[in-house]
């Protein structure tokens, strides 16, 4: 998103802890380059006083538990695209008897690691 629309988010945030001892001007200047990069969405989420972080923290969030929050969080209205199924890849009968093979000198030298373990 933009450096205006994380300032603007940050201010709604620091309005939600008047009492907070923060520097408020370099503070929105460091939090606006740590957020600019994060969604209008996320940002709007952040500040929502019903669930965002001025719903959950009792003190003034740092910008890493703003950042925390934007990177976590997934706009309800995106959709999952389905993922490509692979195909199998087709084996020769050449092929199939050399990793059975392997297979089998594998589960018996296993097998006798395993004997001499419990003896």
């Amino acid at each position: 998103m933009s450096r205006t629309q994380a300032i603007q988010s940050i201010i709604t945030i620091l309005l939600a802890y008047p009492d907070s001892k923060v520097d408020r001007e370099p503070f929105i200047k460091l939090a606006a380059v740590g957020l600019e990069d994060y969604s209008g969405a996320s940002l709007n989420a952040m500040c929502c006083p019903k669930r965002g972080l001025i719903a959950t923290s009792k003190f003034m969030p740092s910008i890493a538990e703003m950042r925390q929050f934007c990177k976590t969080y997934v706009d309800p209205m995106l959709v999952a695209l389905p993922q490509k199924i692979e195909q199998p890849v087709e084996m020769t009968e050449e092929q199939r008897q050399r990793m059975l093979d392997k297979f089998q000198k594998l589960s018996y030298s296993l097998g006798s690691a395993n004997e001499r373990n419990d003896k």
